[in-house]
């Protein structure tokens, strides 16, 4: 009997989910929401080619570098976060690069 109560139980569990994901599904879908895409491609484009783009706060300095490194959009550009740059070990990093920050 106990087995049963289970069966029924997790039957009843899978419905319910499964009701709720076919009904709420294209209320919650974002696979067409472009907005952080295009938050960060701004910036991006708006540099010349062969620039440093200078970024500040983790949601600018993480889809700005998603896209840069990711989707490899805009490969000429360099981004650098500005917090970090306050460290010691950054400009130590960073003189490892051709280019950028030359004794």
């Amino acid at each position: 009997f106990e087995n049963t109560i289970y069966a029924g139980f997790i039957a009843l569990s899978i419905i319910l989910g499964g009701l709720q994901i076919a009904t709420n599904f294209s209320a919650c879908d974002m696979s067409n929401n472009y907005v952080m895409r295009d938050y960060a491609l701004e910036p991006l484009k708006s540099v010349p080619n062969n620039s440093v783009l200078l970024v500040l706060g983790d949601m600018a300095t993480f889809t700005v570098r998603y896209l840069r490194y990711s989707e490899n959009e805009r490969p000429d550009v360099d981004v650098l976060c500005q917090t970090l740059m306050g460290h010691g070990w950054f400009k130590e990093m960073q003189s490892r690069r051709e280019g950028l920050f030359k004794h």
